[in-house]
């Protein structure tokens, strides 16, 4: 696109302007009805229940008792168990920033966020956690 077909706002008249804006309005409000939909899609099917398969791969992430517990809980879960296994602190950054666990930085120092994470060590032998 070559800069001599460009023609500043400045230079149009006041109609064109009025146009031009009333454009940019529709198009924004319907990238905010679509990115609205999306949104209420995504949390209908993470508020929804489990399925036999969901309950299997709980059961393999050792939840427990999974009653009450929906879609939402169990990919926060298996998130968590996949950025723990693979020790990846963007993964574990972006986890606890989803569960609200991080402080924001004021001290000027340029960090973004921080966060105290414990992980206690495991005995690799028995699978628990060694003191």
């Amino acid at each position: 696109m070559s800069s001599d077909n460009l023609v500043s706002l400045a230079d149009r008249t006041p109609e064109e302007r009025s146009a031009i804006a009333s454009k940019g309005g529709v198009a924004s409000g319907e990238s905010k009805r679509n990115k609205k939909a999306i949104r209420e899609l995504c949390s209908e099917l993470l508020n929804s229940g489990l399925s036999d398969k969901d309950k299997d791969l709980a059961d393999t992430l050792e939840l427990g008792d999974v009653d009450g517990y929906n879609k939402g809980v169990l990919a926060f879960a298996s998130c968590l168990n996949e950025a723990i296994k693979s020790g990846n602190a963007r993964d574990l950054e972006k986890i606890f920033s989803m569960a609200g666990e991080l402080e924001e930085d004021t001290s000027g120092s340029g960090d973004q966020a921080k966060a105290l994470i414990y992980l206690p060590e495991m005995d690799e032998a028995n699978g628990t956690e060694s003191i």
